[in-house]
């Protein structure tokens, strides 16, 4: 599967749950998620200033949407990311194996109605998490919370990071 039909897979699938096609915030967050559940290509975040960001991610969907494939829908803050409906069918299904596609879908089934904050405390949690179990041994729940905090200021309260770090044991994010 390349970095297009990943793109096109998740918003496909959105539509499918019936779920509000994503913000490019929120879909940088859940392609994310995906990614780090193994499904491949990989995007290669950096911590920016929303939390994990992929200007590769941005690219393609900047990409689908000159193509016309997506269109990017002003909606208040947000900008939603949306297929176009009337192509939808002309859209080939990318090639996926089935654990590839269950992966997918245990995302969005899990956080695809989470709040755009909430996906960004998540993820920030959990990028910092992971970079800090490559230096940290033991990786304890008080680093990751301080790494955070040096990235984010103020802008999550310590309970919010830590209900975070409880959210991604349960669903298996594990860093070390």
């Amino acid at each position: 599967m390349n970095h297009v039909e990943l793109v096109v897979t998740v918003l496909r699938k959105m539509s499918d749950f019936k779920l509000q096609y994503p913000g490019k915030k929120a879909l940088q967050k859940l392609v994310y998620l995906i990614g780090r559940r193994g499904v491949r290509p990989d995007f290669h975040y950096s911590i920016h200033y929303y939390g994990p960001y992929s200007s590769k991610l941005d690219d393609t969907v900047h990409s689908l949407q000159l193509k016309g494939i997506v269109e990017i829908v002003p909606d208040g803050m947000n900008h939603r990311v949306r297929l176009i409906e009337e192509l939808q069918e002309f859209i080939e299904d990318p090639h996926l194996s089935e654990k590839e596609s269950q992966e997918i879908e245990y995302v969005l089934r899990n956080f695809g109605t989470l709040t755009p904050y909430d996906l960004e405390v998540i993820t920030t949690a959990d990028f910092v998490a992971g970079e800090l179990g490559k230096i940290l041994k033991p990786l304890t729940e008080e680093a990751i919370v301080e790494g955070v905090k040096k990235i984010k200021g103020d802008k999550f309260p310590d309970q919010n990071i830590r209900d975070a770090l409880a959210v991604l044991k349960q669903h298996g994010y594990v860093w070390n």
